[in-house]
């Protein structure tokens, strides 16, 4: 079992974004959006690239982490995330990661952080266009110590119940999410520091992927928000103990 991650600084948004293809109505800027039911649509599926440019001068945070929420692949589709030192695509075949394939959540590491200026995400599928949600590229980290055995799940039911003058019930169904409660004890400084940046970064509106167990991204994380986040620390100690509510984005 892998220890626990945290994915928030998102290099997606960073940069200049083209794409080779682009239907108006649903354009490249949305895998940038916080809502990833916002799309983007190509106009066809056959060898589609978006394209990051991250600046001459901006190679840091390095990339190690990318994920994509929601797409419209087929079982046989090719998602890979490439990196180059130029505008000279495609590269050579130690600068790629290929995706495992899942519509709900992609979510994937690097071997090794990488400090990159160009990155391409090339698609491609027998779809008559590809449309992708969120898409995020950049490092995670990773706490000192593991969080504690066990945590908390709870489903939540969002629907909307309505009852008549006559006493029928009527409701407006929505999707369930999930809410997660999870705790970690005896950190250290920079364990803080990191979970301080994190919340900085996206306070408890934006986007974070949990990743449960790094030996299973694919399986075990969650595209959520921060619902809750609480320290204390020990009397005469200078580690830290953090209460993390996380709340599923749908």
């Amino acid at each position: 079992m892998g220890n626990c991650r945290f994915l928030y600084n998102n290099q997606w948004k960073s940069g200049t974004l083209t794409a080779n293809t682009e239907n108006s109505a649903f354009p490249k800027e949305n895998t940038r959006h916080r809502w990833f039911t916002k799309t983007y649509r190509s106009t066809d599926a056959s060898a589609e690239w978006l394209k990051i440019n991250r600046g001459t001068n901006v190679r840091t945070p390095a990339i190690q982490a990318v994920a994509i929420r929601f797409n419209n692949f087929l079982s046989g589709a090719t998602a890979r995330f490439e990196w180059e030192t130029s505008d000279t695509f495609p590269p050579a075949v130690g600068q790629r990661y290929t995706c495992s394939i899942n519509n709900k959540l992609i979510v994937g590491f690097l071997d090794g952080a990488k400090g990159y200026q160009w990155w391409r995400l090339y698609l491609n599928d027998t779809t008559s266009y590809i449309e992708l949600g969120y898409v995020f590229m950049g490092p995670y980290f990773e706490p000192s110590r593991n969080r504690n055995i066990p945590e908390e799940e709870t489903p939540i039911d969002p629907s909307l119940m309505n009852r008549s003058e006559g006493g029928q019930l009527s409701s407006v169904i929505r999707d369930q999410l999930l809410q997660k409660a999870i705790s970690f004890e005896h950190l250290t400084a920079t364990d803080k520091a990191n979970f301080d940046d994190m919340f900085a970064t996206v306070g408890i509106h934006d986007n974070i992927i949990y990743v449960d167990d790094s030996a299973l991204p694919m399986t075990t994380s969650l595209f959520c928000r921060i619902a809750e986040f609480k320290w204390d620390r020990d009397k005469g100690s200078m580690l830290w103990n953090l209460r993390l509510g996380l709340e599923e984005q749908l």
